[in-house]
């Protein structure tokens, strides 16, 4: 738990509130999502991955493999990877999965600045 001070210490860009904090030191972010994907994308190919990027409706685990269905087609595979963001939850619930996600509106501010305001992931406790 960290005091105000230590905040300040840390991130200067935040505004003084008084507050304590939790640090995460080993805490990651990433700033490049897009870039991220390809790059496990391909490393996956690489390794004889297929894929394919599909609007998927139906998901049901029989014992054979998971079948997916969605627009016009069907498909049987032997292993899947639900990465639907905030649609996952429903999607993984079709396969007996419970994730436990919320997905709630939210607004987000970009500033132009010369050197970034933060340093490190941070949320309001």
């Amino acid at each position: 738990v960290l005091t105000p001070e230590k905040i300040a210490a840390l991130e200067p860009g935040l505004p003084a509130t008084g507050a304590s904090g939790l640090y995460f030191p080993d805490s990651m972010n990433v700033t490049d999502p897009k870039t991220l994907m390809r790059r496990l994308l391909d490393a996956a190919t690489d390794r004889g991955v297929s894929g394919a990027q599909a609007e998927i409706t139906g998901l049901r685990v029989e014992a054979d493999g998971v079948r997916l269905s969605g627009s016009g087609f069907r498909v049987k595979a032997n292993t899947v990877v639900i990465a639907a963001g905030a649609q996952s939850r429903a999607l993984a619930m079709q396969a007996g999965d419970r994730i436990p996600l919320e997905t709630e509106r939210g607004y987000h501010l970009e500033f132009p600045t010369e050197a970034p305001l933060l340093h490190r992931p941070v949320c309001p406790v």
